[in-house]
């Protein structure tokens, strides 16, 4: 007999404890990751086989890359939604080690940010860490993701700016100050 739990307002949900996860992953590496019906009832937990699956593909999988996006990530993904639309299972299939759910929250994420225009003090931010990145030459590898999380840091938005955001925003601002100085130096003309 399979028991039902009906959600009430009241109840609170079923959450994953860290000892079934764990008997979860022990058991996808001696049965591997099919089956899941079967796989289920050896857990004795109140979790369908469809709920298994999802937890173990969009948790707890060993291949599933977690924490932030780099640059070559975030590339793709922008590619790959102008060639699938929004087919986040599809992209996820492509971009491999990130789950559709990461794709699909990344990609929406990334675009609401970039509806919202760049104070002078994200700039100000923006330009000051690019700054001391490159003259700091005890740090010899450059990082976006730096960059990213210092504009992030100083809470000028709610939503974070993604490091692809922060290079575009800075080779931008570079533009605009080299088109300045070609305007205010000599022998500058408008024809």
């Amino acid at each position: 007999t399979t028991k039902i739990t009906v959600r009430t307002p009241r109840t609170p949900p079923n959450k994953w404890t860290k000892e079934v996860s764990q008997k979860r992953i022990t058991l996808v590496h001696q049965h591997g990751d099919q089956h899941w019906k079967k796989r289920c009832d050896l857990l004795s937990s109140n979790k369908t086989a469809s709920q298994c699956a999802q937890h173990w593909k969009r948790v707890l999988s060993p291949q599933i890359r977690k924490g932030g996006w780099n640059e070559k990530e975030e590339e793709l993904l922008f590619a790959l939604v102008a060639k699938h639309g929004q087919s986040w299972k599809v992209i996820s299939t492509e971009i491999k080690n990130r789950t559709d759910i990461q794709c699909r929250y990344q990609y929406l994420r990334t675009c609401m940010s970039r509806e919202v225009a760049w104070t002078s003090s994200e700039d100000a931010t923006l330009l000051n860490k690019v700054q001391k990145m490159t003259v700091d030459t005890s740090d010899p590898s450059f990082s976006w993701s730096e960059v990213a999380k210092a504009v992030h840091s100083a809470k000028f938005t709610k939503i974070p700016r993604s490091l692809l955001e922060c290079k575009q925003r800075w080779m931008a601002l570079q533009q605009q100050q080299q088109q300045q100085q070609q305007q205010t130096s000599p022998g500058f003309s408008v024809a």
